[in-house]
């Protein structure tokens, strides 16, 4: 009967554990910011009650976003603005964003990260 050496045991542990910890931050990520767009909708149909200010605070995500330029944040203020997407349901516009980022788009959407190249102009 062979033994595994602890250093191995340890290793596998972490890379079980350790992808499992990220896709769970980052699953959670992704349903504060399909809240945060259903809430900038339901902002946009309502004549801007709660005003953009009002969301940013009750929404961090959207302010970490911008942040890390992130596209979502971009998105979600022309929502607001009723440049895109005027006519679309709040809770359509969430499961969209959420499905969106859950399927990859995560990094560029909240973390401006693997979004093409940038122009340095």
């Amino acid at each position: 009967m062979k033994f595994i050496k602890p250093s191995l045991a340890f290793a596998f542990l972490l890379s079980v554990v350790v992808p499992t910890a990220q896709s769970a931050s980052i699953r959670d990520d992704c349903r504060s910011y399909a809240r945060a767009i259903k809430a900038v909708a339901e902002a946009r149909d309502n004549l801007d009650q709660p005003s953009w200010d009002e969301l940013l605070k009750l929404h961090p995500i959207l302010k970490e976003t911008e942040k890390k330029e992130g596209r979502g944040y971009l998105y979600a203020s022309l929502i607001s603005l009723r440049i895109i997407n005027k006519n679309a349901a709040p809770t359509a516009l969430m499961k969209e964003s959420f499905e969106s980022c859950t399927s990859g788009g995560f990094a560029c959407l909240l973390y401006g990260q693997g979004c093409g190249p940038k122009d340095d102009k």
